[in-house]
């Protein structure tokens, strides 16, 4: 199998060598730019499988350099490294393009288990539904829109790939483990809500101004996406 190749986007030689040392052992193909030459477009014309963004800079500069990433790279996966842990700084980083989000300090089997992840989901399934819907609610997975009744309702990354996960599993309940490992890749999302966050963020979207409402909340077990 052809080795993944993958850019390294920091401004700390540091954070690059260890990066670079820790994915090659793994069996990465690694390139290293720094932050300003992604903005600037100077990144490898040729196909990325993944981007790592470490987030040496401001939290401003670094979630500005995700954006630009994804507007040159928009189908490859950006895994971020930060040191900002809160809920907030999370979603900040989602909301910028991240298809994931790694605090420091991490193990480095850690940093290759999301990496691998987010390259897998990345990559196109032959036998991935092209429609998935519920009541008058429409996925489109290929063309990624989603319509409800009449109104075309946009959504983040993060979003769109909860909501795929909650109609994929519709009329069945699912626990917030076993989303934080479909969506987050991790096992447990201790001491912040960012799921909640996420589901409040759908509710707004998909139910609140609908007289049929979509998601239920179980307390104490998960959410189910099921008709009245």
């Amino acid at each position: 199998m052809k080795p993944s190749k993958i850019l390294i986007v920091s401004d700390s030689p540091k954070t690059s060598t260890i990066l670079r040392t820790e994915l090659e052992s793994a069996g990465f193909l690694i390139d290293v730019s720094k932050g300003d030459a992604v903005v600037w477009g100077i990144a490898p014309s040729d196909k990325l499988d993944g981007i790592i963004l470490s987030a040496d800079l401001p939290q401003d500069k670094s979630l500005e350099f995700c954006k630009q990433i994804k507007n040159y790279h928009h189908n490859t996966p950006v895994l971020m490294i930060s040191a900002l842990s809160s809920t907030d700084d999370t979603i900040k980083g989602f909301e910028a393009g991240a298809d994931d989000y790694l605090v420091k300090p991490y193990e480095s089997r850690e940093l290759i288990a999301r990496l691998k992840s987010i390259i897998k989901r990345s990559q196109p399934s032959e036998l991935k539904e092209k429609i998935l819907s519920i009541s008058d609610l429409i996925l489109n997975t290929e063309r990624k829109t989603l319509t409800r009744g009449n109104k075309r309702i946009p959504l983040t990354v993060k979003e769109y790939e909860l909501l795929e996960y909650l109609l994929q599993n519709k009329g069945k309940i699912v626990s917030k483990s076993e989303i934080a490992e479909n969506i987050w890749q991790t096992k447990i999302y201790s001491n912040t809500n960012v799921i909640e966050v996420y589901i409040n963020f759908l509710r707004k979207k998909i139910d609140k101004t609908f007289s049929t409402k979509l998601i239920r909340t179980h307390v104490g077990i998960g959410y189910e996406l099921k008709e009245d």
